[in-house]
């Protein structure tokens, strides 16, 4: 099996095949292609140029947006994940979070991590709604 990531930026579908995979392409071994991207990759997908391609999909898969209470489950449960046995995000934090995050997981993860780092940088036990807000300034988040 081959994993291919298509980069969010890439305007086409010219992903480049890792070493591992291109052996096995050029034998008669029937290879299982995962490819993994975001939104504009779907956006891709539908041109007629690759129809073809898109025939040979067999199992698609859309990780969506998730819910606020779904959002505090994730924070809940990544934090657990890392280690963590107490509540470091007050549940307003994590609401504030969802919303700048628009429930999208990376984006979720990536204003989380920069909360963690800033409330360590200023040496706090708790992620508020204001150390949030200030994160979302002070880091230049969407």
């Amino acid at each position: 099996m081959c994993l291919l990531h298509h980069p969010r930026d890439s305007p086409s579908l010219n992903v480049q095949i890792p070493p591992s995979c291109s052996e096995i392409l050029l034998t008669d071994t029937p290879v299982k292609i995962v490819l993994s991207g975001q939104e504009p990759l779907a956006k891709l997908l539908a041109r007629a140029s690759l129809s073809d391609l898109v025939n040979r999909i067999t199992v698609r898969c859309h990780l969506g947006a998730l819910t606020s209470d779904q959002t505090t489950s994730y924070i809940d449960s990544r934090m657990r994940f890392a280690g963590s046995n107490e509540k470091v995000f007050e549940p307003e934090a994590k609401s504030l979070i969802h919303d700048y995050a628009s429930g999208i997981p990376r984006q979720i993860n990536n204003i989380a991590t920069a909360c963690l780092l800033n409330a360590a940088a200023q040496n706090l036990n708790k992620i508020n709604e204001a150390l949030v807000t200030d994160t979302m300034a002070e880091f230049r988040l969407p």
